[in-house]
């Protein structure tokens, strides 16, 4: 950086906090409105900047508050869940935040609490996917939307051994090849399978068992539609190329086996995406983009990945890949404490407002002497820091 003649980005505040008063005018009153809370040099920038420093307030509709109590979590979000639902049916039009602290930690519970209150048909595999009356402002990581851990399984067939369970949920996943068509030859499958007794399923074992299962069902003279042949042609077809694959490559060229070894096996299924899945597809494919950029080490050649090498790589950079679905605007705004700041709502919940969770617990930077962080007031430094934050 010194050759060059660069400096970061905070000796360029701190520049910019030394031009006062030499090379920048002092105003004589610098207005502030939305800061939560203010860094060191950015204090110090505007103490130099101006004389006086002005927080405006934005003025408040009075509202009415009141404090209900739940015996744990679950109940509380069912109860936020049916409030919301009782006012809609009364207000359509009305504005609804739910605001949870530990949003990140809990999402899942929620949307699925939520999803059982506003669409209690939802989980039935015959009902067409709604877009539902609330919003969350916390994505998901892509890797486990249902579509994209599916690919992933699948992919992960190239290893020489699967787990049973999660095998016996692949083969009866709707993004499985025709799924569908071949639902009783993939359950009576999924049974055998277990029946077999073992924990762990070789890949030469799930294709003995899947043309036992096809000989008996063609003799009894099912249609190959609905008899698992075009599963166990899959299967063997996939297999078979798995043979012939490169010992290591290069990421680009693992990117493209992975795509091909998902089209041979029939992701993303027969039916028809909809548009959170036609979403994540899209995002899914920008990913494995991304994943072909990894080829130049710090050397500025290309790195040579094995098989499972690239497939690690792969599920790491899917599971730190957030996905957030673009929906139309919802009456239910859920977010975490500090997205919701400054917003304004017709109603609103604030969840977790116990004496275990608010204010936070203090949780200092491991790395940094406590006594500095305290005496700073750093994030997280202390406890008393915590509750004025709060």
């Amino acid at each position: 950086m010194a050759e060059r003649g660069w400096i970061t980005q905070e000796n360029a505040w701190q520049r910019i906090a030394d031009a006062w008063p030499e090379h920048l005018p002092v105003q004589p009153v610098v207005n502030l409105l939305g800061f939560d809370a203010l860094l060191p040099l950015e204090s110090r920038i505007l103490n130099a900047a101006a004389v006086t420093q002005n927080t405006l307030a934005l003025p408040l509709p009075q509202g009415e508050c009141q404090r209900t109590t739940a015996i744990n979590e679950e109940q509380e979000i069912l109860s936020a869940a049916l409030w919301s639902r009782d006012i809609l049916s009364t207000t359509p039009d009305a504005s609804i935040g739910i605001i949870v602290p530990n949003l990140g930690q809990i999402r899942d519970k929620i949307e699925r609490i939520f999803g059982e209150v506003f669409e209690p048909l939802a989980g039935m595999p015959d009902q067409p996917r709604r877009t539902p009356p609330f919003n969350f402002s916390a994505g998901t990581p892509l890797g486990s939307t249902p579509l994209i851990h599916c690919a992933l399984n699948l992919l992960g067939l190239n290893r020489s051994q699967q787990e049973l369970e999660p095998l016996c949920d692949l083969l009866l996943s709707p993004f499985f090849g025709n799924s569908d068509s071949e639902r009783l030859f993939r359950s009576s499958l999924v049974q055998r399978l277990r029946d077999s007794g073992q924990f762990f399923i070789s890949s030469s074992d799930l294709r003995y068992h899947a043309t036992k299962l096809g000989e008996q069902w063609q003799q009894r003279g099912l249609p190959d539609d609905s008899s698992g042949v075009r599963l166990l042609n899959a299967l063997n077809q996939f297999y078979e190329d798995r043979r012939h694959q490169p010992a290591r490559g290069s990421a680009l060229q693992w990117s493209q086996w992975f795509a091909e070894q998902l089209a041979q096996l029939g992701w993303p299924g027969e039916r028809r995406p909809d548009s959170q899945e036609y979403q994540q597809l899209n995002q899914w494919y920008r990913l494995l983009e991304q994943f072909a950029t990894l080829d130049s080490n710090h050397t500025g050649q290309n790195e040579l990945l094995s098989a499972q090498q690239a497939l690690t790589r792969l599920f790491r950079q899917a599971s730190k890949t957030p996905f957030q679905a673009q929906t139309p605007d919802s009456p239910i705004q859920i977010l975490g404490a500090l997205e919701g700041d400054g917003l304004h709502f017709d109603y609103c919940w604030m969840t977790g407002l116990h004496h275990r969770q608010w204010p936070p617990a203090p949780a200092p930077n491991p790395f940094l002497p406590i006594n500095m962080q305290r005496e700073l007031q750093m994030p997280h430094a202390s406890a008393e820091r915590e509750f004025q934050y709060a």
